[in-house]
């Protein structure tokens, strides 16, 4: 009906307009001041009712790409009704369907251009309106509430003219300018600066979704070395890592979001941040040790999140920034060996275990990297060892053979692996040998050792067969020279030389 009355009002192209253009320009005014009162009436409230605020920041998203709209609902078969009481009724508003889902919506979705959206400058006079609102009250009353309906408004609205708004209104209230010229050309990279990363930065704040939105939302007005100036800074700013997760995450979500976030995200900045986090998190040897906390989750998180994720065959982060983790994750599992009491380690190596699991899962040819076939090796080391030695519990020592076996999976699978010096076989049938000729084994540790080994063999087989040329190279290298092989046996236990009498009943 809208859309109607601009074309009849000369707002969808000069040609459409009629002789009744003047009756339809006054027509749609009328009705813009009156939604936008409506608006106001729900928004301008300390105790708004947040679900009517979702209904409103829902209804105007939907004006503004009907097509969209038609087409999720096309392919869900669902109606939508947004009905608001009136203020006699003292009703709470109701919002039915699925118009209050929140989704993350992507650049392309954004910036598509819909025909038979609404032209008309009312429709943006009420954004901005409802905006500068949800900001006073943000100011004077800290609004949790206004500062999510800001972050919708601004999901669907983020023009320079909304983001002009808002600045002019924050400079009228706070008086502050700001000095960077580069600044003060961008409205929204103004109030990102200013605004967003500010609340970003508060320690008390729990729940940093909808300032994550408000950043991209931000971003969507800035170029590509404007963005990578920002998330710069917000990295440099020591906020929690969650938020640093957050927004890597809501970066993968789109291609072109992805792209423009490419700069920060290949980085020294964010490469260096990450490299430090890893070094925090991998200290060895505390007593007693640091108990596992939300933020140390998101942490492991994040550091799994950026090893694991590729696009089109490349990392997500600086390929050197990646390997300097994946080596600091080696030698914090190598350290392990050597500790007398592996206990206070456990919670340290399981959180490793999950990195390395993903890693190994998730990456095509990431055991190309030096750095990762060392940290396999170190997994298998650890397997091949008697607990006793190792000092792991059960249930470790499970997660190590699960990874372990992800490893040789993901080596096997998906490269042009050749067992080549230094590379993990080569150095897995060196070292096992190694243990032959040089360890004092008992019964129970040779047999690990050789339930280890089987293992990779097992694996190898299940990816391909019994007759492939990394099994024979293996073997190869496994294999001792006769002169090796006697000094195996004159090493066995004296139990293993025994002959074996068969008794029968």
């Amino acid at each position: 009906m809208l859309v109607s009355w601009e074309k009849r009002a000369g707002l969808q192209g000069e040609e459409e307009a009629t002789d009744n253009r003047d009756v339809f320009q006054e027509l749609l005014a009328d009705f813009w001041e009156g939604l936008g009162l409506i608006f106001v009436r729900y928004a301008d409230n300390e105790d708004a009712d947040r679900q009517a605020l979702e209904g409103v920041a829902a209804l105007l998203q939907v004006m503004r790409y009907p097509e969209r709209v038609e087409r999720k609902h096309d392919q869900k078969k669902k109606s939508v009704k947004i009905s608001f009481s009136t203020p006699e009724d003292n009703e709470k508003s109701e919002v039915e369907g699925d118009v209050v889902e929140k989704p993350v919506q992507t650049e392309s979705e954004l910036n598509e251009k819909t025909s038979g959206s609404l032209q008309t400058q009312h429709f943006e006079d009420v954004v901005c309106q409802l905006a500068q609102l949800c900001l006073v009250h943000v100011n004077e009353k800290n609004s949790e509430r206004h500062l999510v309906f800001l972050s919708l408004l601004l999901q669907s609205f983020h023009t320079p003219r909304v983001f002009t708004t808002l600045v002019e209104l924050d400079e009228k209230i706070l008086d502050i300018e700001p000095e960077d010229e580069v600044i003060k050309k961008n409205p929204a990279m103004q109030f990102l600066l200013e605004r967003v990363v500010v609340w970003l930065g508060q320690e008390e704040r729990s729940d940093t979704e909808h300032l994550v939105e408000m950043v991209f939302s931000s971003l969507y007005c800035c170029s590509q070395q404007e963005t990578t100036r920002i998330l710069n800074h917000i990295t440099k700013m020591d906020v929690k890592w969650g938020i640093i997760l957050q927004i890597i995450q809501r970066a993968c979500t789109d291609p072109k979001t992805l792209k423009s976030c490419r700069d920060w995200l290949k980085g020294s900045v964010l490469g260096e941040q990450l490299l430090a986090l890893t070094e925090e998190l991998c200290q060895v040897g505390e007593s007693p040790p640091r108990p596992a906390s939300p933020s140390s989750s998101h942490s492991w998180t994040l550091i799994s999140l950026v090893l694991s994720q590729h696009h089109n065959n490349e990392p997500l982060i600086g390929e050197v920034y990646m390997e300097k983790i994946l080596e600091r994750l080696h030698a914090t599992l190598s350290e392990t060996k050597g500790l007398s009491d592996a206990g206070n380690m456990e919670p340290l190596i399981c959180f490793i275990c999950d990195v390395a699991s993903t890693f190994f899962s998730s990456v095509q040819d990431c055991l190309l990297l030096l750095s990762a076939e060392e940290l396999l090796l170190t997994v298998f080391q650890l397997t091949a060892q008697d607990q006793t030695h190792t000092h792991l519990s059960d249930s470790l020592l499970g997660k190590l053979r699960k990874v372990c076996v992800a490893g040789v999976e993901s080596l096997v699978k998906h490269s042009e692996y050749e067992v080549k010096e230094g590379g993990f076989l080569h150095s897995a049938a060196l070292w096992v040998t190694k243990q032959l000729l040089t360890v004092s084994l008992d019964i129970k540790s040779l047999q690990v050792l050789i339930l280890a080994v089987q293992s990779v063999v097992e694996t190898i087989v299940s990816v391909c067969n019994q007759d492939s040329p990394l099994l024979v190279h293996f073997f190869t290298q496994l294999t001792p020279s006769q002169t090796e092989w006697t000094r195996i046996r004159k090493a066995l236990p004296p139990q293993v030389n025994q002959p074996i009498h068969y008794s029968r009943k």
